[in-house]
C-alpha cells in the first residue's frame, strides 16, 4: 500500500496491473500488459518530485507515474 492509500496488484493470470483504493476497495485504474507481472511492485519518488510505481513483467521493467 502506498502512503496515498493505493493498493497495487499485478500478479494475476489475466496480465493486468491494477490500483485499488485501500479504504473502499474500489478499482481506480488498470492496464493490460504483454506479460504477467512476476515481482512485487515498488514505489519511489523521482528527482522531479513525482511518485512512480515500477514492477517486472517477465522480461520487462515497467514504470508509471502516479498522479
Amino acid at each position: 500500500m502506498t502512503a496515498g492509500g493505493l493498493v497495487l496488484v499485478g500478479a494475476t493470470n489475466d496480465r493486468r496491473f491494477r490500483a485499488f483504493d485501500a479504504k473502499t476497495g474500489k478499482e481506480l485504474w488498470s492496464t493490460t500488459l504483454d506479460n504477467t507481472v512476476n515481482a512485487n511492485p515498488m514505489t519511489y519518488r523521482g528527482k522531479n518530485g513525482k511518485q512512480y510505481v515500477a514492477f517486472v513483467a517477465i522480461d520487462m521493467l515497467v514504470a508509471y507515474a502516479l498522479p
